[in-house]
């Protein structure tokens, strides 16, 4: 029986979730085996009506993979340099590739 408070029911759910954890894993990867094409249309779809959030997810996984950074440093590294390469300090107008940002 549900409960009516959303905080308990809440916790109940992290309880169980926390006490089943490989029974769940086993059920989730059962479920992408049996429907492994139909998930990978759905991706694709999602991927075409959302370019903008694909390329922003991506970008952050590349600056935590490569740099162990978030979006966030990123960009406060980037707002310190006043838009300017890293490297080379030339203004991000004048260049045609992304800018480097230093990392110290």
């Amino acid at each position: 029986m549900p409960h009516k408070d959303p905080v308990v029911a809440k916790q109940k759910s992290f309880e169980y979730r926390e006490k089943n954890r490989e029974k769940l894993k086993l059920i989730s990867r059962r479920y992408r085996e049996k429907n492994r094409s139909r998930i990978k249309k759905r991706l694709k779809l999602y991927a075409l009506k959302n370019p903008e959030k694909i390329k922003l997810a991506k970008l952050k996984q590349s600056l935590k993979k490569r740099y162990k950074i978030t979006l966030d440093q990123y960009n406060e590294m980037y707002r310190k340099q006043e838009n300017k390469c890293g490297i080379c300090e030339i203004h991000e107008s004048k260049l045609t590739k992304k800018l480097n940002i230093l990392i110290l």
